[in-house]
């Protein structure tokens, strides 16, 4: 079996992977590109009402997982009964001082 011409199986697979390729190095580049907040704001101001609407409620959904993950954090150390992991009164007191 000699090396495929035009025609045969696997016609044009090199062209395929080269394509391939350069859809990958573009998504690449894109996710690279930094953003800044102000420019976030800025497309955000531009949104039509109902996908500034969505994008808010995305955001609230995001805040409300923070807040959950942040209760069950709160929740181990509250009950957590080993004494040696206790803050004393004036402990704290120092703590919030500083």
């Amino acid at each position: 079996m000699g090396p495929l011409r035009g025609g045969e199986a696997g016609e044009g697979d090199g062209d395929r992977w080269a394509a391939k390729r350069r859809r990958c190095h573009a998504r690449e580049t894109r996710y690279a590109t930094v953003v800044t907040i102000q420019a976030i704001l800025a497309e955000v101001e531009t949104l039509p009402a109902d996908e500034r609407r969505r994008l808010a409620a995305f955001l609230v959904s995001l805040r409300h997982k923070d807040l959950a993950d942040y209760r069950a954090r709160m929740a181990e150390r509250i009950d957590d009964k080993s004494p040696e992991n206790w803050v004393t009164l004036e402990e704290l007191e120092q703590r919030l001082d500083s």
